[in-house]
């Protein structure tokens, strides 16, 4: 995985419910971008790897140039590429924006098993996606999300000079791994990265392994004040919540609670809000913390509209 500054606490709730989730031993390797993330966030989250027994690098990358910032998604998002070329053994790539729940780790021996002409193993995406992943450029249509990969041992295919010739467009990096991989990859259950907006489409007692939440607006984004409201509804964020929660009431980590809770703080107020449709959810969720109380108002009316909101979708759920 990798991080910056911003998702450095969503990174410490990730690693706590890995290791809580887990059948055995497994190690992280972290990587960010040189001058992205903190001193006091390295130490943190090494901290809190040693503490609970997990072996830990961080790893510094270099900034490239061809690495763009699109809306909420960072550059940090292409160390995905140079962490693979790093490490060619079989691994495991999770996007810090997930939570993990029983049965994440069987992911390492399908990874293993994967036939050697595959290259790369991706969760089904449901009812979405596009088989034609090389001229879609949505990234809600491309045959799969990249929040979620198992790298089997090999080597890897030349992203660097597929991307000089890349175009830019919606999602550089998704776009790019489809391009790359999307006709061989082998596919594994959608449970592996359960998108939130397809977590109606699962029976209660078929419990997804890793929950990803993709978009601009995400759950430590939202004020505690709030938070039990969408636990009782059993809004899509509430996995993440309940994860924060145990994070937060582990004993091994009690030297660390109040760096932990000033963590959680910080990470109320990252990213800007900009104009655009697939901001909506993030613009709600700022205008809540802005609000205080007053945003209780908000939620009771919006009770009125809930069945036209999408469950999943939007926070106001």
């Amino acid at each position: 995985m990798a991080v910056d500054d911003n998702m450095a606490y969503a990174a410490c709730v990730l690693i706590s419910s890995l290791k809580e989730t887990s059948e055995g031993p497994f190690e992280i390797v972290m990587g960010f971008h040189r001058g992205t993330l903190s001193p006091t966030n390295q130490g943190l989250i090494q901290e809190i790897c040693h503490s609970l027994d997990i072996p830990c690098e961080l790893r510094v990358l270099e900034v490239d140039s061809r690495f763009i910032t699109q809306g909420h998604i960072s550059a940090t998002t292409f160390s995905k590429f140079q962490l693979a070329d790093l490490y060619p053994e079989c691994h495991l790539w999770i996007d810090a924006d997930t939570v993990a729940l029983r049965g994440w780790d069987a992911l390492f021996d399908l990874t293993a098993s994967a036939p050697h002409q595959a290259g790369l193993v991706v969760a089904e995406r449901g009812d979405v996606g596009s088989p034609e992943g090389k001229s879609v450029d949505n990234p809600s249509l491309l045959p799969f999300n990249a929040g979620i990969l198992g790298w089997p041992e090999s080597s890897r295919r030349d992203w660097t000079t597929a991307l000089d010739e890349l175009d830019v467009v919606a999602t550089q990096e998704q776009y790019l791994l489809n391009s790359l991989y999307a006709e061989t990859a082998m596919r594994v259950s959608e449970k592996f990265n359960m998108m939130t907006y397809r977590l109606d489409s699962v029976a209660g007692n078929d419990a997804p392994f890793i929950i990803h939440f993709a978009g601009a607006h995400k759950p430590w984004q939202l004020h505690p004040r709030f938070r039990q409201a969408c636990r009782r509804h059993g809004c899509p964020w509430s996995e993440w919540f309940k994860a924060e929660e145990f994070l937060l009431q582990r004993t091994e980590l009690a030297a660390l609670t109040r760096t932990l809770h000033a963590g959680a703080i910080s990470a109320l107020k990252t990213d800007s809000v900009s104009a655009g449709r697939h901001n909506s959810g993030l613009r709600l969720v700022k205008m809540l913390n802005i609000l205080g109380p007053l945003g209780w108002l908000l939620i009771h009316t919006a009770k009125f509209f809930q069945r036209h909101i999408p469950r999943g979708t939007h926070p106001l759920h």
